[in-house]
């Protein structure tokens, strides 16, 4: 009986799988490979493209106008010591050719710090004033402040002594103050900066610690305008301003500028008045004795016995009153008290 064989067709088939892998794995591993160095090709080519410098295309520009360069010079120079004078530069014509390479040269100057007063608060400073005597006797210089009317330059001249008004400007107290000046030889400008009362500070034309160069130059010249004969000028309350050595300095110097020179009513003990002026090689020019803080006869003569013996110990003294009816009372009847030192402008004393 034959046997039969079985059929053997299994093994031939395992035999194509076998191959087929052989093949498919290869090929896989090929494919991986060109398609990282594709991968990389092609990022190396963004990269070229992001390091290649652009090509800026240039618009045309509209023709320029003449453009003012409000630009204002240094008020102090790089020797803090010196002052400079303030002038403003000339209207500058632009060529629009030019117009780009102007505006890259304003955009550095804006990156870097102007020459402009740019001090740090300095601590507290006290000057002692050189005795200044005129002749053998002491001289009292008495400057009344907040003269705003006609009637008040009356009291002050019925009292028969050299008394130095010092006058408001324009203000919405009075309009025009500048009048009374007309009619005067000796005077000076009683001029409103910041307080620490914000009521104080509401007075039209008071200069504040934040306002700039510029515009306090512009107050300087409005006075100066009002009152062109004006040799000296005083603070009205200005406790804030006088204690700020940066303000100072810029509105001292502008006064100077301008053939002003500032008496420091030492309204604050913190004035930086007497940097000021050390730093400026300036006389410090300063009140000694407030005459009238009480309202009241006994006080008020007090105090000018006081003011009359610092003049005597340093040739000269500064009082500073006002115009009320008990102050000019007391100056009126003041004449054996003043026997002893002379009565004299503050111009008189100091020049101007």
């Amino acid at each position: 009986m034959a046997v039969k064989r079985k059929k053997r067709g299994r093994p031939a088939k395992k035999k194509s799988s076998d191959f087929s892998k052989n093949i498919i794995i290869p090929l896989s591993v090929i494919a991986a490979v060109l398609l990282v160095i594709f991968g990389y090709y092609l990022a190396k080519m963004n990269a070229n493209e992001n390091a290649a410098p652009k090509t800026k295309i240039s618009t045309p520009q509209k023709q320029s106008q003449t453009t003012i360069n409000p630009y204002e010079k240094s008020i102090v120079s790089d020797n803090s010591h010196t002052i400079n004078r303030v002038k403003k530069e000339p209207a500058k014509v632009i060529e629009p050719r030019q117009e780009t390479l102007e505006n890259e040269q304003e955009e550095t100057q804006e990156k870097q710090p102007k020459n402009v007063i740019t001090y740090k608060d300095a601590p507290i400073l006290v000057v002692k004033k050189e005795p200044m005597r005129v002749g053998k006797r002491a001289k009292l210089v008495i400057i009344i402040d907040d003269v705003h009317l006609q009637r008040q330059i009356d009291s002050i001249r019925a009292t028969g002594l050299k008394i130095t008004p010092s006058i408001f400007p324009p203000s919405e107290i009075a309009e025009h103050t500048d009048i009374l000046a007309q009619k005067l030889t000796h005077y000076i400008v009683h001029l409103p900066l910041e307080s620490g009362s914000a009521q104080m500070n509401k007075m039209r034309g008071t200069l504040m610690v934040t306002d700039t160069p510029d515009k306090v130059l512009e107050r300087i010249e409005e006075i100066k305008r009002l009152f062109p004969n004006a040799k000296y000028i005083n603070n009205h309350t200005g406790s804030v301003y006088t204690s700020n050595y940066q303000a100072m300095k810029v509105l001292y110097a502008l006064l100077k500028q301008e053939g002003i020179t500032f008496i420091d009513s030492r309204t604050d003990t913190h004035t930086q008045v007497p940097r000021v002026t050390q730093d400026l090689h300036e006389r410090y020019i300063s009140r000694d004795v407030f005459l009238d803080n009480a309202r009241d006869v006994s006080s008020i003569r007090a105090q000018l016995k006081k003011a009359i013996k610092v003049a005597e110990k340093q040739g000269y003294a500064i009082v500073i009153g006002h115009p009320y009816s008990v102050t000019m009372q007391v100056l009126k009847n003041s004449q054996n008290l003043l026997k002893d030192v002379d009565v004299v402008y503050v111009d008189e004393l100091f020049g101007g």
